[in-house]
Formats: structure tokens, C-alpha cells, sequence
């Protein structure tokens, strides 16, 4: 149970950022790589994901100056 508190300790006092690996990109990311809008490209990312080709995984992350749970996607292995 220590390690438990220590970590929920760590998180609560940098706001509960977490850092993305390596790897995992936004949707908006993935939109501005590609040429795609932002719509489009979750749309195929939304298939990708119940077709079981791409991952997903929600990071929370400093966004317009607040802290927001934001989906993270990467090509499954």
C-alpha cells in the first residue's frame, strides 16, 4: 500500500501529468501528419481501433494551459 500512496502522492502534486511514451500521438497529431482534418482522421482512427490495428490509450496531459485526460494512439505491434 506504500508504494500505491507514494505514487497517488507523486501524481497529485504535478497535477496528475503523465508522461506519453514514445510512440503514442494525439488525433489531432495524426490529422496535421497526414493532411487529414482532425474529423476525418478520428474517424479512421475510431476503425482502426475496433478492427484491432491501432491502440489506444488516455494520458493525461497540459493542454491550453489545464490539465485533460486526451486519447493517445499507436499502430499495434
Amino acid at each position: 500500500m506504500a508504494n500505491l500512496l507514494a505514487e497517488l502522492v507523486r501524481a497529485l502534486e504535478d497535477g496528475g501529468i503523465e508522461e506519453v511514451p514514445a510512440g503514442w500521438r494525439t488525433a489531432r497529431d495524426i490529422a496535421e501528419e497526414s493532411g487529414k482534418s482532425l474529423a476525418r482522421a478520428s474517424e479512421i482512427l475510431r476503425d482502426a481501433v475496433e478492427r484491432g490495428l491501432v491502440e489506444v490509450k488516455v494520458f493525461r496531459i497540459r493542454t491550453g494551459g489545464k490539465v485533460y485526460p486526451v486519447p493517445h494512439y499507436r499502430r499495434k505491434p
